[in-house]
């Protein structure tokens, strides 16, 4: 995460947030340890509040006059409203949004292509423990994808890969269906893996809405739906490993798709969650022009 990007998450923090007239400092009060810290608000972007943390309307005011974001959080961590200072026009969060908006179809369409990329490699990886052949056709799938996906190669790759990964070929991905096992603990996952990205893409200044490919008009996350992609191999494989009897009636299918989100993604040991963010954070930079291409992450078993 770039180091002038700062977000301070309080989602899951006990007590109080307070502005220090006198060292012109935001001062965080836990009511469980007693301790007090500072944190300088010229350098924070992004402010995550969550149902236990408690903050006078003033606070607010010192919020918006250094031009901080604040997502204020439901009980799972997940944003359900925001504050966006209207002091500033020309602030962090407006000029990255502003860059967002007016980027360039060609540069839209490439960012996809790589998402499309990586995402069937990360599904060929997890075919590679089930059938290595048909994890070879993903991977020359892969490698011919094109600028926007414009020949569908991430559909052609789907059907490869769901009729090879629970070795059943009759199986088909539905989403939103719930009589087979499969499909329900899918949905599930992906539920989870969507509020991580929404996450993800607020806390990068983004706004949400506006997709590389998704582009409901309904759909106040599209992009979160975008730069999910290369993350489901990571759902997939958690789901490939469970027995037939497996089911959400069961609490511990719960917990273990919950920490299915923060397994390791790849070598370098950071949580699927953790990856995601940095993604975002990438995609940021790639729309103002600090980077010339999209570098997306790519599931491998651990």
């Amino acid at each position: 995460m770039a180091d002038n990007w700062r977000v301070l998450d309080f989602t899951d923090f006990h007590g109080e947030l307070r502005f220090s007239k006198s060292k012109k400092v935001l001062e965080t009060y836990d009511s469980e340890s007693g301790e007090v810290t500072r944190h300088a608000l010229g350098d924070v972007n992004i402010v995550f509040i969550g149902i236990y943390t408690s903050l006078a309307p003033a606070m607010m005011y010192h919020f918006a006059k250094h031009d901080v974001v604040v997502l204020f959080c439901d009980w799972r961590g997940l944003p359900i409203c925001s504050m966006y200072p209207w002091i500033d026009a020309h602030g962090r969060v407006a000029a990255r949004q502003r860059a967002q908006a007016s980027l360039s179809a060609p540069r839209s369409k490439n960012a996809w292509m790589r998402i499309i990329k990586a995402k069937i490699r990360g599904q060929a990886n997890n075919l590679k423990v089930v059938d290595t052949e048909q994890a070879k056709k993903l991977e020359d799938i892969s490698r011919k994808v094109k600028t926007g996906d414009s020949t569908n190669a991430e559909g052609l790759a789907a059907r490869i890969y769901w009729s090879t990964l629970f070795g059943d070929l009759t199986f088909r991905r539905t989403p939103g269906e719930q009589t087979d096992w499969r499909n329900s603990l899918l949905n599930y996952g992906y539920t989870l893996l969507r509020g991580s990205s929404m996450r993800a893409v607020l806390s990068a200044g983004l706004t949400p809405a506006l997709g590389m490919y998704h582009r409901n008009r309904s759909n106040l996350f599209a992009l979160a739906d975008d730069l999910i992609e290369p993350f489901r191999p990571a759902i997939d494989h958690s789901i490939q490993q469970l027995s037939p009897d497996s089911s959400l009636d069961d609490k511990g299918m719960r917990k273990h798709l919950m920490e299915a989100v923060q397994q390791p993604f790849g070598k370098k040991g950071l949580s699927v969650a953790a990856v995601m963010t940095d993604l975002a954070q990438q995609y940021g930079r790639y729309v103002e022009g600090e980077v010339e291409r999209l570098e997306v992450p790519v599931w491998t078993i651990s």
